[in-house]
């Protein structure tokens, strides 16, 4: 792979680790957080749009929108009902704009939700994703769980496909990029030479030396990696690739409690050291779905 290939390669998937620099989300944004940060947290199906605000492709902008509520999971789900058009009239970037007729997961606080509150379709690919969250969320609610926990991920973009992992203020990432991305975005504009697993480690907001990783309390090996985004933004994380990912996939496929460590920013400015700790569960069919991905596209190899 040559080195403009692997640079891209990187920077795709270090972008599909962010989120929409525009409206300031904070990374690293747990669903715990999310469910903390709602008032009411509902499945609900978008039934009509104040005229002005839908567009020709049926998406209502700026919470002109009006809702039948499926399932109550957190609140009241008396929060439906067309908003009126003088409130909140200046659209911005974090606004969500929701299809008429598709059905959500959706966060509110006062009646309002954003594109950092953890609101999404429960249609396409991403619905596999928001479904695995409603599983949480119910088991939450019904009892059956006493804390609510990021699900382990896995998707196929067409040309990459992924685990992904999120806890709080930390990432667990694994990628096979067989596919440069088409301008649209969605499915393979061409194969890539020798495409090679990588698993990725993230810790939000470090500061000075490596973020270290564990397997009960097994320490591994990993390598640092910087790269610089736009706006002079510098992104760390320490990364393994080609067999040695695929044998971090293996040891996470058995029960495992799994550490991140180091220092990052503190609130105040200064600096503090930092522990996260999460688990293995869901990882062994994701992998065996991640493997199967990798076996299809192995003649590439």
């Amino acid at each position: 792979m040559t080195k403009s290939v692997t640079i891209c390669a990187l920077f795709v998937a270090l972008n599909s680790w962010s989120v929409a620099s525009a409206c300031s989300c904070r990374p690293g944004t747990t669903l715990e957080q999310q469910y903390e940060g709602a008032d009411t947290i509902l499945i609900a199906k978008i039934s009509g749009c104040a005229p002005d605000r839908l567009s020709e492709n049926g998406y209502c902008h700026g919470h002109g929108w009006a809702f039948e509520t499926v399932e109550n999971l957190k609140g009241s789900s008396a929060a439906g009902g067309v908003q009126p058009s003088d409130a909140g009239s200046a659209i911005t970037s974090c606004d969500i704009s929701l299809k008429v007729g598709d059905t959500y997961l959706l966060f509110l606080r006062t009646g309002r939700t954003y594109l950092c509150t953890g609101t999404g379709s429960l249609s396409g690919e991403n619905g596999v994703r928001k479904m695995r969250e409603v599983e949480i969320l119910r088991a939450y609610r019904d009892g059956a769980i006493t804390r609510i926990t990021n699900p382990w991920h896995f998707s196929d973009s067409g040309w990459q496909c992924s685990i992904d992992h999120q806890f709080e203020g930390a990432d667990i990432r694994f990628t096979y990029q067989y596919a440069m991305p088409s301008m649209a975005g969605q499915q393979g504009g061409g194969t890539l030479p020798k495409p090679i697993p990588r698993m990725m480690v993230r810790m939000i907001d470090p500061v000075g030396g490596p973020t270290l990783f564990s397997i009960n309390a097994d320490p591994v090996p990993l390598t640092r990696s910087t790269v610089e985004l736009p706006r002079g933004t510098r992104f760390s994380f320490e990364m393994t690739h080609g067999d040695a990912a695929l044998a971090l996939l293996d040891r996470m496929s058995s029960p495992a409690e799994l550490v991140v460590t180091g220092t990052r920013s503190a609130s105040d400015g200064t600096t503090e050291p930092f522990r996260a700790i999460t688990h293995t569960a869901g990882v062994p069919q994701l992998a065996a779905e991640f493997k199967a991905c990798v076996g299809a596209h192995s003649d590439l190899n």
